[in-house]
């Protein structure tokens, strides 16, 4: 189930629980190549762990692919840490959101 272990893997990284959440990650990319894994589940883990880099990496994927979270972004509390980042206006931006 889509977004189902990746939501578990950000809570775990938030919990302080690096490495279990770093575990799902990483099964997480290994299913993508034989199931569907949203973009937005595998940003939201980089989240969770503060990978920024990669966050801003998994949401540009999310706007090529059109991802449902995108129109959300501006309104989910868990985007708190990273809203004044410029990266995040700029993705706020090109959804017609900023």
């Amino acid at each position: 189930m889509p977004w189902a272990a990746e939501s578990a893997g950000w809570a775990l990284a938030l919990d302080g629980r690096r490495d279990k959440a770093r575990h799902i990650l990483a099964a997480s990319l290994s299913r993508m190549k034989t199931a569907y894994v949203p973009s937005s589940a595998i940003a939201c883990i980089h989240l969770g762990l503060g990978n920024d880099d990669a966050l801003f990496e998994w949401l540009g994927r999310c706007l090529d692919e059109r991802d449902a979270l995108l129109p959300w972004l501006k309104f989910l509390p868990a985007f708190d840490r990273v809203r004044p980042d410029p990266r995040f206006q700029a993705v706020l931006s090109r959804i017609g959101l900023a």
